[in-house]
């Protein structure tokens, strides 16, 4: 009986622990993926940059531009692959959702020009934060737990 219940307890538990290799090689095909969107992060930032500058007179065409940007950026997101690795796609879809909820404060109320700034200006903001937070929380941890090996590739441009 005892001997058994120590089988079963084995298999269990190398059944549990399986997928090693393959979470890594997931999470590797993730942020290859997620790499292609630096330069997303980018056009962001400078963005964000010129949004900010109060010497700038912004136009209705800068802001529409800037919704664009966003729209694009939250559809580039939902074109990578969903991952197989269950702590990834958790923190995959977590971020995808609140980036959705980012974009929703981009969208034209029909008020002033200055109050339209702002309100794009925080979906940049807020995409800017999210993407920094999902890979330093999100995809850093993974890769340290994963034993990848050197730095995490993925960084938001300084």
């Amino acid at each position: 009986m005892m001997r058994r219940l120590a089988v079963l307890a084995l298999v269990l538990t190398v059944w549990g622990c399986g997928g090693g290799q393959e979470d890594a090689d997931d999470l590797k095909k993730y942020v290859n993926a997620m790499k292609k969107m630096d330069g997303y992060n980018k056009q962001v930032k400078d963005t964000i940059t010129n949004l900010d500058e109060p010497s700038y007179e912004i136009t209705k065409a800068d802001l529409d531009k800037a919704r664009r940007l966003v729209d694009t950026y939250v559809a580039e997101v939902k074109k990578v692959e969903q991952p197989a690795y269950r702590e990834l796609r958790r923190a995959y879809d977590n971020y995808l959702r609140k980036l959705e909820l980012a974009a929703e404060q981009a969208v034209d109320t029909g008020r002033e020009l200055r109050r339209e700034r702002g309100n794009v200006a925080i979906a940049l903001r807020e995409i800017e934060n999210l993407t920094k937070r999902h890979y330093k929380s999100g995809v850093d941890l993974l890769w340290g737990r994963q034993n990848m090996g050197g730095e995490m590739p993925l960084q938001w441009p300084k």
